[in-house]
């Protein structure tokens, strides 16, 4: 099984990739809804949220009110650090179940979407073992703000806080395998995606 660790900053197009490579045939892993698996009323995640940020973290329908928590964590380095401490490994764990899942019903191609890929992948020894390449999708700062705001609402202040709380495309770029530029239209990024895939992605799978 191949497997593209795809990700790049908030409000890239990460999930629009991920839509037009599940067109290819790939099987598509979302770390972002795994993250709100974790934290469904009952889990573990949810319990250690609450034991460490407090009964006010609960909305009113009894789950996690992820923007309340999340204006807490990107506001304050520390924080974060210890609700990705809470979260993170959790992500991982079913991340690495569903890529053996994969792989056992016969999957040719694997996709794991996710921001902080680099972040949770390269300091894992199966960092090699577990994904074949990685794919960054990147936009100007200020494409990304818009579309952001247009799906979510918030505020530019608050956007600027879940950027700086993420590495740079710098860093992003030093593991990148392939670049997908999302600047554009949607039709060209399906080009750009379709001409990645054709060049990338062992045709013999």
């Amino acid at each position: 099984m191949f497997v593209i660790g795809l990700t790049g900053g908030i409000g890239t197009g990460k999930s629009e990739v991920s839509r037009i490579l599940r067109g290819f045939g790939a099987e598509i892993i979302d770390t972002d809804q795994i993250g709100h698996d974790v934290y469904l009323p009952g889990t573990a995640g949810f319990r250690e949220v609450v034991e460490n940020f407090g009964d006010e973290m609960v909305a009113a329908d009894g789950t996690i009110d992820r923007h309340k928590l999340g204006g807490i964590v990107f506001a304050d380095p520390q924080r974060l650090r210890l609700l990705n401490a809470i979260v993170h490994p959790q992500i991982q764990e079913r991340v690495d179940r569903k890529l053996i899942a994969a792989e056992n019903m016969g999957v040719h191609v694997t996709v794991v979407e996710s921001a902080l890929l680099v972040e949770l992948y390269t300091s894992r020894e199966t960092w090699a073992n577990t994904i074949n390449e990685v794919w960054v999708v990147t936009a100007q700062q200020k494409t990304a703000i818009s579309r952001v705001q247009e799906r979510s609402g918030l505020d530019e202040g608050a956007i600027y806080a879940r950027i700086r709380s993420q590495i740079t495309d710098g860093k992003r770029l030093k593991h990148a395998d392939g670049v997908i530029d999302n600047n554009g239209t949607l039709g060209e990024l399906r080009n750009t995606v379709a001409a990645l895939w054709k060049k990338r992605v062992p045709q013999s799978l």
